[in-house]
């Protein structure tokens, strides 16, 4: 029988898979025959992550910033020595609870960087085929956040609001792409 979820011979890239939502998945894609480039901030949960997933010799971790620009750079040059990329999950994020009147700017571009652009910057990067196998697919993790405020999380709303609708955008443009 034919397994339509296989990930066998798929090379896949997974931001913060350092815990959550991140690990999970990295979990989940080795399950189903993927091998994986983990990343996220903190080596040692990713030596964790790594630990946990099914045939841990298989996949790889690399330690960086999505924040940080050159890091990205560094990412998809060290997440293609495997082979070009079938698949992103772009689970990193952050979610600072800062009400209106605290709110401040370096927190907020620093959410912005880790939710969003990192997310952009990414799919510049899978746009090209340098980067990418001719079928990619990319997963963008957002939030109910993007559809339903609470207080405090206006910031972490409007990046996850942002997400979903580049990811949107992003759909129709690269679809020619595959």
């Amino acid at each position: 029988m034919i397994n339509p979820m296989a990930l066998t011979d798929k090379h896949i890239l997974i931001t913060g898979a350092s815990s959550g939502i991140g690990r999970a998945c990295a979990k989940i894609a080795s399950q189903l025959g993927a091998s994986v480039v983990v990343t996220a901030r903190r080596g040692e949960e990713l030596e964790k992550t790594i630990s946990l997933m099914d045939d841990s010799d298989r996949h790889k971790f690399f330690v960086c910033s999505v924040d940080q620009s050159d890091d990205i750079a560094r990412l998809m040059d060290f997440s293609v020595g495997g082979g070009k990329l079938d698949g992103l999950i772009h689970a990193a994020g952050v979610g600072p609870v800062q009400p209106i009147g605290f709110m401040q700017e370096d927190v907020m571009r620093s959410t912005f960087d880790t939710n969003y652009y990192s997310f952009m910057t990414l799919m510049k990067y899978c746009s090209k085929n340098k980067y990418r196998n001719k079928q990619f697919s990319a997963v963008a993790i957002s939030s109910v956040s993007a559809l339903a405020g609470w207080q405090g999380m206006s910031m972490y709303a409007g990046t996850k609001g942002a997400l979903c609708s580049s990811a949107r955008a992003l759909a129709i443009e690269l679809a020619a792409k595959g």
